[in-house]
């Protein structure tokens, strides 16, 4: 269901001569195809990241093109249209250089942006961000080239760069972070690999093989009209939903179950006399309290050894990733997913294969006004609970700080009642040394019994499951931190609004999705520790 995608990065010389550029063709061709045997044998596939300057980086377009690899451009500058009679400004001044007009290749290269733009054959394009003044622009691209790429294939005549964002320093750069790297010398002909065994060799892979079984095992029927992501979405979503509920009643029946055996111990222990139908007595609490931790056994091993919560954690987690990239597909880029920032890298892999899944769901590309609106729609402000986030942190923030009240509320009646009862328990074991057993009356001994050494077991424990159950359904964070996350949610959906670019409100949805992210992951990490991970 879920396919790993493998990127190749793509860097190299502008000037070749005619047989330079017929002998980096037939490299090129050669490495990709090996590439993408590589990439098979890991059921994924290899998708191109370039971008498309004149020289190198367009033969590697080119024989993209014709092996069907989805290519992915970058552009170090905007793509601005000349006025006529004007001189090119933008990327496609690159092209008009004194002395090396490039007409025909500028030509190719403004078709094949628009045919990216618009999804041609799987790929994208964008902007190297920050700056479009050369050379940083050149140095920007290339380092957003080589943040996302999982190989780099460099043209490279093994000599210094000639100016900053040059192949040199990309090369230097794969080799200082350890990246596969394969270099092709257009002068000599020579071709050397490096690090190869590391390409594609992460748990990325393991954690999507992992994702699709879990979807797979729902078996739920598609709609005539569902898009593959959606499909995958709902897939997770409901494997998601099933996997916690089965772990949340486990849980909380396994507090009760725990007290309740407590209970019967309790019962037992006061049961001091020795005669036969007492002893029957006996006989039975102890069989209940037997049975009731036999059957919780049998229940944690079940758990346990179905890893249930493992699931239900990793797929909720996978699930509301891709929702998330289901409402932002649009306005972010899908081959630099905000997982692999500095949360969880481990997660690009299934990250990145959503993104793509999504992005190529969702073609041909709206405007910005339409797909800000329905980002706002659907992602923020929608009236459903289990799509909208404001909606849906305020309706669970209610029910977790109700809750919280009431587990504190019985929690400490039993923890104040219990101590009245533990002080008069401590009583009257000192006048029962003082006074004669005898002189009580056996009213007042099952009086006694129940109220001091009874209740001083029972209440502590009624007090200690109500705090249990406060923490094991986590409705302390719950209570304060989504109240603090509709507020912000709040103010950042008023804010995408009234946004005026497109790059205005691509940060705001970045910033937005990154704290979403982070509630995820705190989230996350809560149910690691309830479930003693």
């Amino acid at each position: 269901m879920i396919t790993p995608h493998y990127i190749i990065g793509f860097s190299g010389h502008r000037d070749l001569t005619a047989a330079q550029e017929q002998a980096t063709a037939a490299a090129v061709q050669g490495i990709f195809a090996e590439l993408a045997t590589l990439a098979s044998s890991r059921q994924g596939r290899c998708e191109l990241y370039t971008s498309i300057a004149y020289g190198a980086d367009m033969v590697a377009v080119k024989t993209a093109d014709a092996m069907e690899i989805p290519v992915h451009l970058v552009l170090p500058k905007p793509v601005i249209e000349a006025r006529e009679g004007s001189h090119p400004e933008g990327f496609a001044a690159d092209f008009f250089e004194t002395g090396k007009a490039q007409p025909e290749a500028w030509a190719f290269a403004r078709n094949r942006i628009a045919e990216a733009e618009n999804g041609a054959g799987g790929g994208s394009c964008r902007t190297a961000p920050f700056t479009d003044s050369a050379p940083e622009c050149y140095y920007d691209a290339g380092l957003q080239i080589l943040s996302a790429c999982d190989v780099l294939v460099a043209v490279w005549n093994q000599q210094p760069a000639a100016g900053l964002g040059g192949t040199q320093q990309w090369v230097t750069q794969a080799e200082k972070l350890g990246l596969p790297l394969i270099v092709f010398n257009p002068e000599t002909g020579s071709l050397l690999r490096y690090r190869l065994d590391r390409f594609g060799v992460d748990p990325g892979t393991e954690i999507i093989r992992q994702i699709s079984a879990t979807a797979a095992s729902e078996h739920r029927e598609p709609k005539p009209d569902e898009s593959p992501a959606v499909r995958l979405f709902r897939s997770l979503d409901a494997a998601a939903t099933r996997l916690g509920r089965e772990f949340r009643n486990h849980l909380v029946r396994s507090i009760l179950l725990h007290g309740a055996a407590t209970t019967v111990a309790a019962v037992a222990a006061i049961i001091t006399s020795k005669e036969s139908p007492w002893k029957l007595v006996l006989i039975a609490l102890a069989a209940m309290e037997s049975g009731i931790l036999l059957w919780l056994m049998w229940r944690n091993y079940r758990i346990h050894r179905t890893h249930v919560h493992e699931k239900w954690i990793e797929t909720r987690f996978a699930a509301e990733l891709v929702r998330s990239q289901l409402a932002s597909g649009p306005l972010l880029d899908p081959l630099h997913p905000l997982i692999s920032n500095h949360h969880h890298p481990e997660w690009r892999r299934f990250a990145l294969a959503a993104g793509l899944l999504v992005h190529r769901d969702q073609l041909p590309p709206k405007s910005l006004d339409v797909r800000r609106r329905d980002y706002l729609a659907e992602r923020l402000r929608h009236p459903a609970e289990s799509q909208g986030q404001i909606r849906h942190y305020a309706s669970q923030q209610a029910v977790a700080e109700n809750r919280f009240h009431l587990f504190m509320l019985w929690g400490r009646f039993f923890t104040n009642v219990a101590t009245i009862f533990v002080i008069g328990a401590l009583l009257f074991k000192v006048y029962k040394a003082a006074a004669h057993p005898g002189s009580m009356s056996p009213s007042f001994t099952v009086f006694t019994v129940i109220c001091f050494s009874l209740f001083p077991i029972i209440l502590p424990l009624a007090g200690g499951v109500f705090l249990s159950l406060r923490s094991a359904l986590d409705t302390g964070r719950r209570t304060y931190r989504y109240r603090q996350l509709v507020h912000r949610l709040t103010t950042a959906a008023d804010s995408i609004a009234d946004l005026k670019t497109e790059a205005s409100v691509r940060r705001a949805v970045a910033f937005t999705e990154d704290m979403l992210l982070d509630e995820l992951i705190e989230w996350r990490l809560a149910e690691q520790q309830n479930g003693g991970h």
